[in-house]
C-alpha cells in the first residue's frame, strides 16, 4: 500500500506534469508547424492528387459559354454542370477570374484561355467538392513550362508555409478539349480552417488601386439577373469549341536578351493612370504595409478586400497595430508571426517571385490576422522563377537576398525592417540554406521536375489553347 505521504507526493507530481503540459499547449504558436495536428478535409487527398491529372468537363449551353467569355471582365457567375473525375455536380457557378491577367486577356483577341473560379454551393446549398466549396482553375498564363506555380507551392509547403493545395486538371468544355490548367484551393474559409483550426480571425487580400481591377467578386458581383434560372442548363451533343490556330498566350520577357524595356507584363493603359503598381506613380493605399497614420482610409487596399463577411471596422485596428509596430519594431512578435513571414520571404527570394509584395505591384498575397497576430500567405506564382521584372537571366540569378525587392527597401517594410534585426536576418539566411540543402541539393527538386514532366507532358503537347 502507498502511504498518504507518498500518495500526496505522487498526486503533486502528476499535477505539475499536467499543468506544465497544458501550458505548453497554450503557448504553442498558431503557425504552420502546428497545422499537421489539425484534421485535414477529404479534398486534400481526393482532389489534389500529385500522381494524377484530374479530368474536368464543363457542360454549358454553347451560347451561354461564349457569352460568359465575351463578357469576361464582368466576372459574373454563370450556371453549369461540371463533371470532375467521373462525378457530376449540377448547377455549379463558374466565372472568369483575375486582375491584371484578366485585363490582359480581355484585350488579346487571339485567345480566350481565361482562368476560372468555380463555386459549388452558390445555387445548391451545401454542395461541395469533397468538402471544398470553391475551386480555382489557373490558366498557367505566360508560363510555357506549366510548372512554375506548382513547383513554387511545393517549395513553400516544404518550408512550412501554409500553402494552397493544388494539382493539374485537364479541362474539356462540352466534351471538347480546352486545356491543361492548375487546380488550386482558394485561400478562403476552408483553407484557413485546415491550417489554423478555425476561422475566428480575419483574412485580407490587399490590392493597390492601380492593380485592383476586379475586387472581391464573390461578395457583390453575383449573377442576379431576374430571368436567370440556374436549373435551365442544356447540352448539345454537337457542341464544339472553335480553336484558333493562333491561340498563344503572350510570352514573358526574353530573359536572355538583356533588354529591360519589356520587363513588366503588358497592362491596359487605363489601369492606374497608365502606371503599374503603388511604387511607380500609383497609390498603394496600404498594400505596401508602410505606416501612414491611424486613418483607416489610408489602408483601403487592405480593408476594402476583406474576405470574411464577419470582418468589421473593429477588426481593422489589429492590422493597424501590426503596421505601426512593424514601423517601430517594438514588440513586433506580439503582432506579427515573424518566423512564418521569414519562411515566406526565403521562398519568395529563392523563386525570384516579383509579381508579389516584393515589387511595386504590392499584391498576390494574403494577410491573416488571428488573435492580433498577422501572417502572410502565398498566392499566384505563375511568374515566379524570374518571370516578372527580372529583366535578364543575369539579374534573376544574381537577385540580392538581403534586399529581395524590385523597388526600394523603404517601400517594403514587411521584409526590410525584419532584416535590420540581426537575429531575424540570420534566421532568414537559415531558411534559404534549408531550401538549398533540403529541397535542391538532396535531389528533391530534380525528382519533382522529372515526375511532373512525365505526368503532364502529353497534356502539354495536346493542349488546345496553349
Amino acid at each position: 500500500m502507498i502511504s498518504n505521504k507518498h500518495f500526496n507526493k505522487l498526486v503533486a507530481i502528476l499535477m505539475v506534469i499536467a499543468v506544465s503540459f497544458s501550458l505548453i499547449i497554450i503557448v504553442l504558436p498558431k503557425s504552420s508547424s502546428t497545422a499537421t495536428y489539425i484534421e485535414q478535409p477529404d479534398y486534400v487527398t481526393t482532389i489534389f492528387d500529385d500522381d494524377k491529372v484530374m479530368d474536368i468537363n464543363i457542360e454549358m449551353d454553347e451560347t451561354a459559354w461564349q457569352e460568359m467569355l465575351d463578357n469576361a471582365s464582368a466576372e459574373e457567375y454563370t450556371a453549369a454542370n461540371i463533371t470532375i473525375s467521373g462525378v457530376t455536380y449540377n448547377n455549379v457557378a463558374i466565372r472568369p477570374k483575375g486582375n491584371s491577367s484578366l485585363s490582359q486577356l480581355v484585350m488579346d483577341d487571339t485567345t480566350e484561355r481565361y482562368s476560372f473560379k468555380v463555386k459549388f454551393d452558390k445555387y445548391v446549398d451545401g454542395q461541395t467538392l469533397d468538402g471544398l466549396s470553391k475551386l480555382v482553375l489557373n490558366n498557367n498564363m505566360s508560363d510555357a513550362t506549366y510548372m512554375k506555380e506548382y513547383l513554387s507551392y511545393k517549395l513553400l509547403d516544404s518550408l512550412g508555409v501554409p500553402t494552397p493545395a493544388c494539382s493539374y486538371a485537364n479541362i474539356t468544355v462540352n466534351g471538347e478539349e480546352w486545356g491543361l490548367y492548375l487546380a488550386v484551393e482558394p485561400v478562403e474559409e476552408e483553407f484557413i480552417e485546415r491550417n489554423y483550426g478555425s476561422t475566428d480571425g480575419n483574412l485580407y487580400k490587399p490590392e493597390s488601386d492601380s492593380v485592383a481591377v476586379g475586387g472581391n467578386k464573390d461578395k457583390d458581383s453575383i449573377n442576379n439577373k431576374p430571368d436567370f434560372n440556374p436549373t435551365q442548363i442544356t447540352q448539345d451533343s454537337n457542341n464544339t469549341t472553335t480553336e484558333n490556330s493562333n491561340n498563344q498566350m503572350m510570352t514573358p520577357p526574353d530573359m536572355n536578351s538583356g533588354d529591360n524595356s519589356n520587363q513588366q507584363m503588358q497592362m491596359p493603359s487605363d489601369i492606374g493612370g497608365g502606371m503599374i503598381g503603388g511604387g511607380i506613380g500609383g497609390n498603394s493605399n496600404g498594400a505596401d504595409l508602410v505606416w501612414n497614420g491611424d486613418d483607416i482610409s489610408n489602408y483601403s487596399a487592405i480593408f476594402d478586400n476583406a474576405i470574411f463577411k464577419t470582418t468589421d471596422s473593429d477588426d481593422y485596428t489589429k492590422i493597424l497595430d501590426m503596421i505601426e509596430h512593424l514601423d517601430t519594431m517594438e514588440d513586433i512578435e506580439s503582432y506579427l508571426n515573424v518566423d512564418e513571414v521569414l519562411r515566406y520571404f526565403a521562398a519568395n527570394t529563392f523563386l525570384v517571385n516579383l509579381d508579389s509584395y516584393a515589387s511595386n505591384m504590392n499584391h498576390n498575397y494574403y494577410l491573416y490576422e488571428d488573435d492580433g497576430v498577422v501572417s502572410i500567405l502565398p498566392w499566384d506564382y505563375n511568374l515566379s522563377f524570374g518571370g516578372f521584372q527580372a529583366g535578364s537571366a543575369s539579374s534573376a540569378i544574381n537577385f540580392p537576398i538581403d534586399s529581395p525587392v524590385s523597388g526600394t527597401l523603404e517601400d517594403s517594410p514587411l521584409i526590410a525592417n525584419l532584416l535590420e534585426v540581426d537575429e531575424y536576418k540570420e534566421l532568414y539566411h537559415q531558411y534559404l540554406d534549408e531550401i538549398v540543402n533540403n529541397f535542391i541539393n538532396n535531389g528533391t527538386y530534380e525528382t519533382l521536375i522529372t515526375e511532373t514532366d512525365a505526368l503532364i507532358s502529353d497534356y502539354v503537347k495536346n493542349d488546345a489553347t496553349a
